[in-house]
């Protein structure tokens, strides 16, 4: 069982020209949204990463 006290949700930022790629990208974004909201809903932390380009 998950607690909220020691769980986080870890998002890598999805770059936009990579997106498109990804096998099934609509529904990949659509499962960050849901998580995104879900953990929400659950006060569970969220942190995004965001790759910075070279």
């Amino acid at each position: 069982m998950l607690d909220r006290n020691n769980t986080c949700v870890l998002i890598f930022n999805m770059q936009n020209e990579m997106v498109p790629l990804l096998s099934d990208s609509v529904q990949v974004l659509h499962n960050n949204i849901w998580l995104v909201d879900f953990s929400s809903i659950l006060g569970i932390p969220i942190v995004i990463f965001k790759h910075k380009k070279l």
